[in-house]
């Protein structure tokens, strides 16, 4: 029996509905699968990768790149020797400009040691400024439950996969690592209609959030995933600066995508 660990960042829920039918797919080919959200742990606390036959990382697109949080926790990874790892991520569009995506990710994965021998990008429902009709949310996932099987049959079976990106496309993802000193400008604001619960302070992987007052107060401190947004069950929260967001009052009715 093969054993696989995945490593998942999901700041709105769609990276983890994608993780979970995975885990769930290898479990069904008799592997035994463990997760663990980065946000949650530390990297000297992980378990032994040694008792992994492959680690995979698992992330949502940001700006052409994975995610700060992301990649501060891989750097924080112990070195290997030819361990097997994976790297699966999600966006809202199936599109070239986020090949490049996991360059950065990988090639630091490659410095310690690890081998990493297998890619995916999963289009999910889009969840930053646009929402999806609900016939394309429906295509999407169906998309993903069909590309699902076959990832699952590539991981186990190692096989190679890895999608190439050209200079400008790698020149894109460089220049949106300019989110991760711009994205402490951004200022969420609770409303009125916030009723100082908590939910999302709990919940902010940048611990950058505190209820005072009976309202949610926002640090200089973003990532930017917007999972306070999602998960605010008043609808409470929007961005104030620099631009302003323009939240549903409810975004996508699966239950799969709630934290």
């Amino acid at each position: 029996m093969k054993r696989v660990c995945v490593f998942l960042f999901s700041g709105t829920g769609m990276t983890r509905y994608v993780v979970l039918k995975l885990a769930a797919e290898l479990v069904g080919r008799q592997a035994a699968v463990d997760l663990f959200e980065v946000d949650t742990i530390k990297s000297g606390e992980l378990v032994a990768l040694k008792d992994y036959d492959a680690i995979g990382i698992a992330y949502p697109v940001h700006s052409f790149n994975a995610p700060k949080i992301v990649i501060d926790f891989v750097k924080g990874l112990p070195d290997v020797r030819g361990k097997d790892a994976f790297v699966l991520c999600t966006m809202g569009e199936d599109s070239p400009v986020n090949s490049a995506s996991s360059d950065l990710l990988i090639g630091i994965l490659r410095r310690k040691g690890f081998d990493v021998f297998f890619e995916k990008k999963f289009a999910m429902p889009s969840n930053f400024i646009l929402k999806d009709e609900p016939g394309v949310v429906r295509e999407k996932l169906e998309r993903v439950s069909a590309e699902i099987p076959e990832a699952a049959s590539m991981i186990l079976g190692r096989s190679f996969s890895r999608a190439g990106s050209g200079f400008l496309i790698k020149l894109l993802a460089f220049a949106g690592r300019v989110e991760w000193i711009g994205m402490r400008l951004v200022r969420f604001c609770s409303s009125s209609e916030c009723d100082g619960c908590g939910a999302c302070a709990a919940k902010c992987p940048n611990r950058n959030i505190f209820v005072k007052a009976g309202r949610a107060v926002f640090k200089w401190n973003c990532g930017l995933c917007m999972r306070c947004l999602y998960m605010c069950p008043k609808g409470a929260i929007h961005i104030r600066f620099p631009v302003r967001f323009f939240a549903f009052e409810k975004w996508y009715e699966q239950d799969e995508f709630r934290f």
